[in-house]
């Protein structure tokens, strides 16, 4: 985990106070949708999924409380789920593990699209798992895969692949993600990417 931190900008994530990033996502069939993500390091964080001129997903997480809305519902997210979300929303989410009790173990080398990457599980508080995997020789994350239990026992897994790392601002993001979950694939690529500039707080208002 810090082999990868180091890899994306180690000391230098610490002066990274908000992000700003836009995003074009291909979800088959012709459909093409807008997500805009917006961090702040204070807990706070806003996504905002937009296809044509409608907003069909919205989440928002102000650092006590949340919510997510998609279509007509509206609802509020569970401790459970604030309590990942605070952490997976973060702009480096790696750097909060330690500190938040997060369960790390080192299971195997394995090939991920042709690079050997480290296998490592990561488990929160909540009990929601995730799978990472970091190219040995790059320290990078190639792979991540989630899996929670719902409330009403079902299990969720989801994937991500990560590539295209590019450099802003003295830090690395991937600019390519391949996103599976259940039979739903989804590419999505990265138009900008802000760092440190100033986001309007209505952003991050909670009723």
């Amino acid at each position: 985990i810090q082999k990868y931190i180091n890899a994306t900008g180690g000391k230098k994530w610490k002066k990274v106070k908000s992000l700003i990033t836009k995003m074009e996502v291909d979800a088959g069939n012709g459909i093409m949708m807008k997500v805009e993500n917006y961090q702040q390091k204070t807990n706070k964080s806003c996504m905002k999924v937009i296809y044509g001129e409608n907003m069909v997903q919205h989440k928002v997480v102000n650092g006590t409380k949340g919510f997510e809305k998609a279509g007509e519902e509206n609802r509020k997210l569970s401790a459970k789920e604030l309590q990942d979300e605070l952490v997976q929303s973060a702009i480096m989410s790696e750097l909060l593990y330690e500190t938040l009790g997060y369960q790390m173990t080192l299971l195997a080398l394995e090939k991920v699209n042709g690079q050997d990457a480290y296998k490592v599980e990561i488990v929160a508080p909540t009990g929601t798992t995730y799978m990472d995997y970091f190219a040995e020789e790059s320290g990078l994350k190639l792979k991540s895969i989630k899996k929670e239990t719902t409330a009403d026992g079902q299990t969720l897994l989801s994937t991500t692949e990560y590539a295209d790392y590019k450099l802003i601002n003295q830090v690395k993001f991937p600019h390519t993600l391949n996103i599976q979950t259940g039979s739903q694939m989804m590419e999505a690529k990265v138009e900008s990417i802000e760092v440190n500039k100033k986001i309007d707080k209505t952003l991050f208002l909670v009723e």
